[in-house]
């Protein structure tokens, strides 16, 4: 069921995860509707291109609880084109886009949206505190991520890859027009536009579990689509610059 006018909207991108969804949807709508009214809640499933019974666990939880809706693509779009069409989409005053996984539960992801209210434009998580350790590869793979980010695109966080993010209602206008990348290194180009667009981003220490259990994206390819996005990323930078005196 779509609600009218919601205060908060939740993007969950999903691809075959009937097996983690449900716990994930229960997590976030129970914690949300306790300190929300269900009035003003919004959870948005973006199905991309499932092939197994995503859509029916979904259906059967949106069922049963108001606010819970979903958008169904049969062709794979990519963690990134899923979260373009989430924010589409959404009509809540703050919106936050969270992983499928429950990596990062609820409560955590009620940091982000309540930075939101102290003026900021975009509230991203940084995964300093986690409960199990990550394996060494991985490691080494976020470390070289966040030193490459920081060396090609020139972008000053510690955690660009975090799926836990936060956005005004606002700000997604300004940005959502110029958002292009469909994989999952969509969060460096909403991050670039928006420090283009001269908007509040901020940080936020997060807790985090770390489950390699269904990992969608392998390191060689993650390491490919980092490697042609900074590159596409720094051809558009001077376009980028120009956007800070078009938009409002």
């Amino acid at each position: 069921m779509k609600i009218l006018n919601p205060t908060l909207s939740i993007i969950i991108p999903a691809y075959n995860e009937e097996n983690r969804i449900l716990p994930t949807l229960e997590s976030y709508y129970n914690y949300f509707t306790k300190i929300n009214p269900k009035d003003n809640l919004e959870i948005i499933v973006v199905l991309n291109g499932c092939t197994d019974a995503t859509l029916e666990v979904v259906k059967k939880f949106a069922y049963t609880n108001k606010g819970v809706r979903w958008l169904e693509y049969h062709e794979i779009l990519g963690k990134g084109g899923a979260i373009i069409e989430g924010l589409k989409n959404s009509f809540g005053e703050h919106i936050a886009i969270v992983d499928a996984d429950n990596m990062i539960v609820a409560e955590e992801t009620s940091k982000l949206i309540d930075q939101l209210s102290n003026n900021n434009d975009i509230c991203i998580g940084w995964r300093k505190f986690h409960s199990k350790k990550q394996p060494v590869v991985r490691k080494i793979a976020s470390f070289l991520v966040r030193k490459w980010t920081k060396w090609i695109i020139r972008v000053p966080f510690h955690d660009t890859q975090c799926g836990a993010k936060a956005i005004t209602k606002e700000s997604n206008s300004h940005i959502l027009p110029h958002l292009t990348e469909t994989g999952w290194t969509l969060d460096i180009q909403m991050l670039v536009i928006g420090i283009n667009l001269n908007k509040k981003i901020t940080e936020v220490e997060l807790k985090w579990e770390h489950k390699i259990e269904n990992s969608k994206l392998s390191l060689f390819r993650g390491a490919f689509e980092l490697l042609a996005t900074t590159i596409r990323l720094g051809l558009k930078r001077s376009k980028y610059k120009k956007l800070i005196h078009k938009d409002p």
